[in-house]
């Protein structure tokens, strides 16, 4: 009366398809994969920051893309502000995470009464050179001017120096 077998190969045809279909599709993947890096071809590029005399310690040129043209000619010249001074060649993490932490507290006060004093005490901490840029880019007359009339006081905290 009826036929069960009639099902039976319509299930297998489907199960076929999508069989023939999930092989198609790993054959386009692997088709369509971007071939791998060779081993040797993968140099990472060292950041900027890594060889910037602040962060190393180092004297380098006076080439740091930071420094407009007039604060390099400063230096030459030898009229930078007094600070800075040569970095051992190794350092105690312990002794750079305690100069960090006064340093941030000085750096960081924007304080209408102490502000002035307290970025001339972060710059002595600095190199001729970043001296001068921080003065020109980022302590300039036109950020303490208000800093000063404000009469705000603006506390700072550290979480961490990592």
């Amino acid at each position: 009366m009826f036929d069960y077998q009639a099902g039976e190969k319509y299930k297998l045809t489907l199960i076929m398809v999508g069989f023939a279909g999930l092989m198609a599709g790993m054959f386009f993947t692997l088709l369509l994969m971007p071939s791998p890096e060779p081993q040797g071809a993968h140099h990472r590029q060292q950041p900027k920051w890594a060889s910037d005399p602040d962060v190393t310690g180092g004297r380098g040129g006076m080439r740091s893309p930071g420094v407009s043209p007039l604060a390099q000619a400063a230096v030459r010249d030898g009229n930078a502000p007094a600070g800075g001074g040569g970095a051992p060649a190794t350092l105690d993490p312990q002794s750079v995470t305690t100069m960090m932490n006064g340093w941030l507290d000085l750096a960081w006060d924007m304080s209408a009464g102490s502000a002035a004093n307290s970025q001339q005490k972060a710059i002595q901490f600095m190199t001729p050179a970043c001296a001068l840029a921080y003065q020109s880019n980022v302590w300039t007359p036109d950020i303490a001017k208000p800093i000063q009339e404000s009469g705000l006081k603006s506390p700072f905290t550290k979480t961490a120096i990592t």
